[in-house]
């Protein structure tokens, strides 16, 4: 697999190893978790002062907020979850995100059109709640000075959990304690390994309510919106290329749809590739014979196709909730009351 090298690449290569570092990389990984020991220290301090009510939150009177969150840095599938509840939700809903990935953003301004981002969301929801009976907020379960009706946290099943340690020597924000906070937990990329993670989660809260969920494949187009089968790339050399938080989850769903790659390329999550970065990497593909790419959908709002010579084609994939009707029950449950 081939991985872009940026400082933040390697920084993350050097806080995810788990064979022998070199001793430039302990030096740097041994500096990240002092810092880590501060990040820690803040975070306790800041949630305490959360939990005994002496930090002010905002909860609107006449709208219902739904958090979707994490406890780790990237990768879980919050924005897909997000669109899944505004498609599945009634009422008049809006989502309100952070204001830090703008790909992120114009995703769900494409797919579900009420989106409104702002880095102060207290402020914006104030503004918004006489047009809106719900709120789906988009990583806010760290968010604290806006109260919420549902926490719902989600939970990469691939990855490591428990952590040693916090930002930024790991990609965990918060402990798993902290899922006590939460209401429901849904367990993402959940092939394997979700039935002892349910038993640890269970283990910090006995009363929450667990879900699984799987990416599916809906349909692949090219750049103009033209939709291709499966079986048009069975017989070509394809390379696969994002920037996500996750792309081993891209590319095991690839391979799990029977799609055969001859390259995989990463770059750190949010990248934004320029049409001259583009065009040195298309000439590394074209050599070996590939011309056909695949990337996800986020990754169509940060690449610069103007000079691109090779041909793109974007994997649309939905993220499935097993159990998906007890799921909104649970949801609904909530917001009726």
């Amino acid at each position: 697999m081939y991985v872009k090298k940026t400082l933040k690449s390697s920084y993350l290569s050097v806080i995810s190893s788990k064979g022998r570092r070199t001793f430039t990389q302990n030096l740097f990984f041994g500096f990240c978790v002092a810092l880590s020991f501060i990040y820690t220290f803040i975070v306790t301090v800041r949630n305490f002062l959360y939990d005994k009510k002496i930090l002010p939150v905002y909860c609107p009177k006449k709208s219902k907020v739904i958090s979707i969150g994490n406890i780790n840095w990237a990768g879980s599938g919050k924005t897909s979850l997000a669109l899944f509840l505004y498609n599945k939700l009634e009422g008049k809903k809006a989502i309100v995100t952070k204001g830090y990935a703008p790909d992120e953003y114009l995703l769900l301004k494409e797919k579900a059109k009420e989106v409104f981002d702002a880095k102060n969301r207290v402020a914006l929801i104030k503004k918004l709640c006489k047009r809106y009976s719900l709120f789906i907020l988009d990583d806010g379960f760290q968010y604290r000075k806006l109260g919420r009706d549902l926490d719902i946290v989600l939970i990469n099943s691939q990855q490591d959990f428990p952590p040693r340690f916090l930002l930024p020597a790991s990609a965990y924000r918060e402990y798993p304690k902290a899922l006590k906070r939460a209401d429901i937990v849904v367990l993402t990329y959940a092939h394997e390994k979700a039935g002892k993670l349910k038993e640890m989660v269970k283990i910090i809260n006995p009363k929450i309510t667990i879900f699984t969920a799987n990416y599916k494949l809906k349909n692949i187009t090219d750049l103009d919106g033209k939709s291709y089968n499966k079986e048009y790339f069975c017989k070509s050399n394809l390379a696969a290329l994002c920037a996500i938080g996750y792309p081993e989850g891209f590319f095991s769903l690839l391979k799990r749809e029977g799609l055969t790659l001859k390259k995989k390329i990463v770059y750190p999550d949010h990248s934004f590739l320029n049409s001259q970065q583009i065009m040195r990497l298309e000439s590394q593909l074209l050599r070996q014979g590939i011309n056909n790419v695949l990337i996800t959908a986020k990754d169509y709002y940060h690449i610069d196709f103007k000079q691109a010579r090779a041909n793109y084609f974007i994997v649309h994939a939905g993220l499935e909730i097993d159990k998906e009707e007890e799921f909104l029950n649970r949801i609904n449950a909530v917001l009726n009351h």
